[in-house]
């Protein structure tokens, strides 16, 4: 495929200057390098628009799987992250993260998870 090619190229194109040997991958349209195919297939759909993630229930598009899994919980009203301070819960670790800096209640640990079907 067009991305899959486009990947390769990023890793073996002998006219970009790596910062070191780790990098192997390197974008054809910035400075982005890393080390990791799936980051740079990731990093090249921001300059690509490629969003391969659809919503089944709305319009929304992403390129992140993760991103699709949050989402889908606003369609569901799930809310697998809780605190263990209080009574709040939230659809995303990062709103979990910001309850706490928010409220100064502290994550014990990683966040607790309660039946996550989209694990």
């Amino acid at each position: 495929s067009y991305h899959t090619t486009l990947l390769e190229h990023c890793r073996c194109c002998l006219g970009a200057e790596r910062p070191s040997d780790q990098y192997r991958y390197m974008c054809f349209a910035c400075d982005y390098s890393t080390p990791n195919g799936s980051h740079m297939k990731r990093h090249i759909s921001r300059h690509t628009g490629e969003k391969p993630y659809e919503c089944n229930m709305c319009p929304y598009k992403t390129n992140q799987s993760d991103h699709l899994k949050n989402h889908i919980r606003t369609h569901t009203g799930e809310k697998p992250f809780g605190c263990s301070q209080c009574d709040f819960r939230s659809s995303s670790k990062q709103g979990l993260y910001y309850h706490s800096r928010t409220t100064g209640h502290p994550l014990n640990g990683p966040p607790f998870i309660e039946d996550d079907p989209l694990q």
